[in-house]
């Protein structure tokens, strides 16, 4: 997960991921949609400053007994940093 953040936001220089596990449940993001995870996560460059954070969306194989993950989503955390420098 941490290399999926890192990977779509470049531009961020993330350098670590805090997830914070208390977060983390199964939700749906609407009605007759799939249960999905979801979890609040921080994001820190490498002078340990907090740079951003959000919630990270995590769609399992099965919810129940889940082997892998089929798919991740965040937050573009790229955008919302240019749009917070560029103010």
């Amino acid at each position: 997960m941490t290399e999926y953040v890192k990977n779509k936001n470049p531009k961020s220089k993330i350098s670590y991921i805090k997830y914070d596990w208390t977060s983390f449940e199964v939700s749906s993001s609407g009605a007759f949609t799939k249960k999905l995870y979801s979890m609040n996560i921080n994001l820190y460059n490498s002078n340990d400053e907090k740079i951003n954070g959000g919630k990270i969306i995590i769609i399992p194989d099965d919810i129940e007994n889940p082997t892998k993950i089929n798919e991740l989503a965040t937050n573009n955390f790229d955008k919302d940093i240019e749009e917070t420098t560029n103010d």
